[in-house]
């Protein structure tokens, strides 16, 4: 079985600079699989759309899935 690993990108919006996170999911651990792709969420705060990439993110955060489900994070 293949590990999948989940990660949470952290950005501030462009439009109101309050934190707007992207999650992705990739058979790898580092943000280099996500390369300098941009990404796109919408902020919970204004509502306006939000873009970013793995290099530009503010935090990032990653997971092993299977262990994440098997802690109960869901």
């Amino acid at each position: 079985m293949t590990i999948q690993y989940v990660h949470t990108f952290v950005f501030a919006c462009a439009n109101c600079q309050l934190p707007a996170a992207v999650t992705r999911v990739s058979e790898e651990q580092t943000r280099k699989s996500f390369g300098d792709g941009s990404m796109r969420t919408f902020c919970g705060w204004c509502g306006k759309a939000c873009y970013g990439s793995a290099a530009t993110a503010q935090h990032h955060y990653v997971e092993e899935w299977r262990r994440a489900l098997r802690a109960g994070h869901h």
